[in-house]
This record gives C-alpha cells, sequence and structure tokens, in this order.
C-alpha cells in the first residue's frame, strides 16, 4: 500500500556492527538512541518536525557505546551515560559549533571513582542538582553537577558500619520519588547485624539548610528521628538492637550506646531530651590533591610545609584536621571551636586558623575529617606553605 506520514517504521540503523539499542530518549535536537556500540541521532529534515516514514535520518554522534543496566540522567540539557565498560561516565551534549553531539569524559580526573562498575543510577533537582550511583560493590556515589556554573564534583559517600569489625552498610540500589517540590533518594541498603544480613528500605535526609535548627541535624546513619516532651528512655529500634549507636539530643552529640542493653529496642540517655536522632556513626574524609602551582616541576620537587591553614566552615561544631601521612599515622588535630563549650553547643560560622605541626612533605596533602552526629560544612582551605629544598 502507499506509505503515509502515520505509516509504522522499521529502520535497521547503517552500521558496521549489530548493536543492541539499549534505550532511547526525546532531546530538543531529535531522537537519541544509545546503543551498545555508539550514540545516535535520529531526527527529520526539519528542526522539531515529527519523524515520519517518508523523513527520518540517523546519523551516528558517537562511538563510545552505552551500558546497558544503567539508564542515562538527564541534567539540564545533557545526558549522562555510562560507556559500556561501566566505569566511565561521558557527558552526552550538543555542540553547537560543530551542529552535533559529544561527549567528554567526566570520570577523567577521577579515574578511580567507579573502577568496580557502576548497576544503578539516579537523579536529583533542587538547589543543588546531583546524580547517584550505585557500584557492583555496594558504594554509593554523588557526581554534583551545575554546568552553568562549571561545578563537578565526585563524592564516595561510606556508610556507617554495624559494629566494630564489621563492613560498611552495602547499597544494592536506588530510586527517586517526588514529594511535592522535594527530591527524595531511597536506599535499598544491606547490612550486617550481628551475624545476619538484613535489607532495610532508607531515605537520605534533606541538605541541612541555613534556616534548620541545630536539633534537627541529621547526620547519623540508619537513623530513627524522635521527639517527645521530654523523657530519657528511647525505643523504637527494632532495626539497631545489639548494634552501638550515637545520638543528638536537643544539639547535643553523645555515645556510644547500645541498642537493648538497658531498654528493649531501644537507649537511655543520662538527661531527659525532646528531640533525638540515633543512628550509626559514619567518618567524612576530605583530602586536598598534591600541591602543585601551573605544573612546575622544579616547585614540585621542593619539600613543602604547611605553616597556617585557614578553614572556612559554615555552621559547624567539629572537626578534625592535619597532613595525611602514612608514616606519622595521620597528623590530625582537633579543631578548637569556642561555642563548642556551650550547652547546648552553638554553630559557628568562620574563618578557623588552624597551625599545622606536621612534617615537610613533597606532596602535601592536607586532611580534613569529621565523624561526629553534629552538621560539618567545610567551604574551603587556604594554606601558607613554606618551600624548603
Amino acid at each position: 500500500g502507499q506509505v503515509v506520514d502515520s505509516s509504522p517504521l522499521n529502520v535497521t540503523l547503517a552500521s558496521r556492527h549489530v548493536n543492541g539499542i539499549n534505550y532511547m530518549k526525546s532531546d530538543t535536537q531529535g531522537l537519541m538512541i544509545f546503543t551498545s556500540g555508539g550514540e545516535w541521532l535520529g531526527r527529520s529534515s526539519s528542526l522539531g518536525a515529527p519523524i515520519t516514514p517518508t523523513d527520518l535520518s540517523f546519523t551516528k554522534q558517537t562511538a563510545y557505546g552505552s551500558l546497558s543496566t544503567v539508564e542515562p540522567v538527564r541534567m539540564g540539557n545533557s545526558y549522562l551515560v555510562f560507556q559500556r565498560d561501566g566505569t566511565t561516565m561521558r557527558e552526552f551534549t550538543y555542540e553547537f559549533s560543530s551542529d552535533k553531539f559529544i561527549a567528554p569524559n567526566l570520570t577523567l580526573l577521577s579515574e578511580h571513582i567507579a573502577k568496580d562498575g557502576v548497576t544503578d543510577a539516579t537523579f536529583q533537582f533542587g538547589p543543588t542538582p546531583r546524580a547517584w550511583f550505585v557500584t557492583a560493590t555496594g558504594e554509593l556515589l554523588c557526581f554534583t553537577y551545575d554546568k552553568l556554573q562549571e561545578v563537578a564534583a565526585w563524592t564516595k559517600c561510606v556508610l556507617g558500619a554495624s559494629g566494630s569489625g564489621l563492613p560498611a552498610g552495602e547499597v544494592v540500589s536506588c530510586a527517586r520519588t517526588i514529594d511535592g517540590t522535594t527530591d527524595n533518594i531511597w536506599l535499598l541498603v544491606k547490612r550486617k547485624l550481628g551475624s545476619s544480613f538484613v535489607y532495610y528500605v532508607e531515605l537520605l535526609a534533606n541538605d541541612f539548610e541555613a534556616s534548620d535548627d541545630h536539633k534537627d541535624a541529621v547526620f547519623l546513619d540508619s537513623a530513627s528521628v524522635q521527639s517527645h516532651s521530654g523523657k530519657t528512655d528511647w525505643d523504637g529500634l527494632n532495626h539497631l538492637n545489639g548494634e552501638v549507636v550515637y545520638v543528638l539530643a536537643d544539639s547535643v552529640s553523645s555515645g556510644p550506646y547500645t541498642v537493648g542493653a538497658v531498654v528493649s529496642n531501644g537507649i537511655r540517655l543520662a538527661e531527659n531530651a525532646a528531640n533525638v536522632t540515633i543512628g550509626l556513626r559514619y567518618k567524612t574524609t576530605v583530602e586536598t590533591v598534591p600541591l602543585n602551582v601551573n605544573q612546575n616541576v622544579q616547585f614540585k620537587s621542593k619539600f613543602k610545609r604547611a605553616v597556617t591553614s585557614f578553614l572556612n566552615m559554615y555552621r559547624s561544631i567539629s572537626g578534625k584536621f592535619g597532613i595525611n601521612d602514612d608514616t606519622a599515622d595521620n597528623l590530625l588535630y582537633d579543631i578548637e571551636y569556642p561555642t563548642a563549650v556551650s550547652s547546648p553547643p552553638e554553630l559557628r560560622t568562620a574563618m578557623v586558623e588552624f597551625s599545622v605541626p606536621g612534617l615537610s612533605e613533597r606532596e602535601l596533602i592536607l586532611r580534613f575529617e569529621q565523624e561526629d552526629a553534629h552538621p560539618s560544612n567545610l567551604l574551603s582551605i587556604v594554606t601558607e606553605v613554606s618551600l624548603g629544598s
């Protein structure tokens, strides 16, 4: 019969290899087709017009190939796509000057981040756009991405362990739901409690904003958030029975406590509290890259010593700072906060001056750690460096 615009399509892409189609996505430029052997664009002769049996073309844009098990994530005008090796992520984006799509490597400076391969992904919009990924070994990766502001940052999120000597929680999968104007990120987490493995569905806490009260901060894993007019015994911790937990009670951090040791499926605090967050403690670690200036080889070969560092902290109360030195057991020192002696302690926003009594290193790496239940927001590190021979 006659071929008309409403007739069905049956098209074979003109490729040298037979590759399965993993995903198809819509775009202002046309139909994006992600195959295991490359990325294609399908469109009509007029931009914005529908593809029909009498007006269509398919052109190969890049030849990296996509991962069939992880759907491309749309962030702004681009797609974040993992290559078929599962370790390299590319930004599939349109380049006006060449009138085609390109795919720069977004893991080029963080090749280690997804070395175990990625198995699941989702995204989160809001003031800070993020993409979340799950690796084959159960690690949770966060990619903070804002192309207009030239922000692209990887973070490996290590979940809290259920007890001493036990492995950290393993993330099995991730998903997103929308609650009004908030994107909620849900995780299926595998944890070892005692001698048994259990699976929990856990919700990532929302960002700690400037308007949030200290007592409402959630910086513990697998946490239970409760409120009361005031009491010492807190139960409802069946999912953590027998485990060692920490508490933020009315803005005061305390612990450790063993769930069920005194109160059935719960803990007993030393004093009454009205608002508590009870959960597993985890450690946040930030390390600077080795110090260098304009790739100067002569500068890189010299010994360097951090004389004074200035830590720009925002609404924070605790942390450790120093030099990452494997031979010196990480020379880390508590950051002193004058407001921490009050009860409850007050969050502080300030440029904290810190003298590092460390060693001279050819590759000077500074390290910040935090594992309390308090908020801790490190904005920047500025360091005065003394050069040796």
